[in-house]
């Protein structure tokens, strides 16, 4: 849904980047393995309730956005979730283990990494 990821080049500065929504950043469990950013000794838990309660409260939104503009159960329209044709997508959009059912993992490669 628009208005909560930014484009490529971040030019609203909404609250999320694009490239954070494909998986570029590093897990933050593994980031940070001690669990805190900065020092441990002056954390606090009503340091935390604030900024907890906002980012619940926006991820309640955003959440609520996805599931209104993709409703649970409906398979979206093709042709705004891939760069792939409708026809091309058809046995991946089967009933898994149905006749004529292809698994994701068998998608061709498109684009720069496809190999010719």
């Amino acid at each position: 849904p628009d208005g909560h990821f930014d484009t490529s080049v971040d030019p609203y500065h909404r609250p999320s980047r694009w490239s954070e929504g494909q998986g570029h950043f590093a897990i933050e469990i593994v980031a940070t393995p001690e669990g805190v950013v900065g020092n441990a000794a002056d954390a606090e838990a009503w340091k935390a309730k604030r900024p907890l309660a906002a980012i619940l409260r926006y991820l309640t939104i955003l959440v609520d956005d996805i599931l209104e503009t993709f409703p649970a159960g409906e398979v979206p329209p093709v042709e705004e979730v891939t760069l792939r044709t409708a026809e091309a997508m058809e046995p991946f959009l089967r009933e898994p283990m149905s006749e004529g059912w292809k698994p994701v993992y068998q998608l061709p490669a498109i684009g720069q990494i496809a190999k010719s």
